[in-house]
């Protein structure tokens, strides 16, 4: 193409659809868009661009997954007919339906009451129902085909980046590595006894975002969450709000200050009491070390004799 523009050639629309294809299945290209749904700015643009430059689910290139009964990894090509390979990208929690699990689904066809395996778990469960999702609204299908985006409810042990497979031939893709959260805060609940509901509340949204991490700081006793950054943290407090209606103060954590031992040290001591009767004698000699930086606590009996 490059030829022919310096050639004075003249180039088609087709012709650089086709390239810009190619460039955005190899994933060298990312088309952006500027937009407004709310205004209906470009969305028309947007549209006639899916269908010209976006690969269908077919012209993708192959999924490299491992087979879990050979330990060797393959690769699956997507077709319809293939051995069922889905990924689950995401999991929310609807206030109606429960745990719902979003998956995209890369070879094969799932239907609905099927059994199936998930690489998590590593087991087989039954898919009880399937779901279409358009927005905040979900219809129920009853099978779902390759490079379609649906949903399954009410599977407790499925999670982010599980592989979805046959019975037969049990795949895993590789899972995604997710930056680890940088910024703690403590969480404090506005109203007294929430600290329960605080915490499955939060559990429930570290599934949802797996760049969310809770932990309960012993030393400060307080409870912890970890985000990317302030505006991540707002915005889980206000899905806390939101969908489980729990209100909570999101404020800098306590410091535990610790003292160190910084020279060697010897203690005795001797208890003595007679009162009538046997007497009571104790003998005590301690002595305190320093150890190295982060090695932690050691004690040693040094009793003989």
């Amino acid at each position: 193409m490059i030829n022919k523009y310096l050639e004075g050639e003249e180039i088609g629309n087709k012709a650089i659809s086709d390239v810009f294809k190619k460039a955005v299945i190899a994933r060298k290209v990312i088309p952006v868009f500027a937009i407004s749904s709310g205004k209906n700015f470009g969305v028309d643009i947007l549209m006639d661009y899916i269908n010209s430059l976006l690969p269908s689910a077919l012209d993708i290139p192959p999924i490299k997954a491992k087979d879990l009964d050979k330990d060797s990894e393959i690769e699956i090509k997507p077709s319809p007919d293939g051995s069922v390979l889905a990924y689950v990208f995401k999991t929310m929690a609807d206030p109606y339906i429960g745990k719902l699990s979003i998956f995209r689904i890369f070879s094969g066809i799932i239907n609905i009451n099927g059994n199936y395996y998930l690489s998590s778990p590593e087991k087989t469960y039954k898919f009880t129902n399937l779901f279409k999702l358009q927005g905040k609204s979900q219809s129920n299908i009853s099978e779902a085909s390759c490079g379609d985006i649906v949903a399954v409810s009410k599977i407790m042990d499925i999670s982010n980046d599980d592989t979805i497979s046959s019975q037969d031939q049990p795949l895993k893709i590789p899972e995604t590595e997710y930056f680890s959260p940088t910024l703690p805060r403590a969480v404090i609940p506005r109203s007294k006894g929430d600290e329960e509901k605080v915490s499955n509340s939060l559990s429930k949204l570290i599934q949802e975002d797996p760049t969310i991490r809770q932990e309960l700081n012993l030393e400060v006793h307080q409870n912890i969450i970890w985000g990317m950054g302030e505006l991540h943290l707002s915005i889980t407090r206000e899905k806390l709000k939101e969908k489980f209606d729990v209100d909570i103060d999101i404020l800098v954590p306590d410091v535990a200050y610790k003292e160190t031992i910084r020279k060697d040290a010897k203690a005795e001591y001797k208890y003595k009491k007679q009162s009538g009767g046997r007497g009571q004698y104790g003998h005590v000699l301690i002595e305190i070390n320093s150890l190295d930086s982060g090695a932690g606590f050691e004690f040693k009996n040094s009793i003989f004799g």
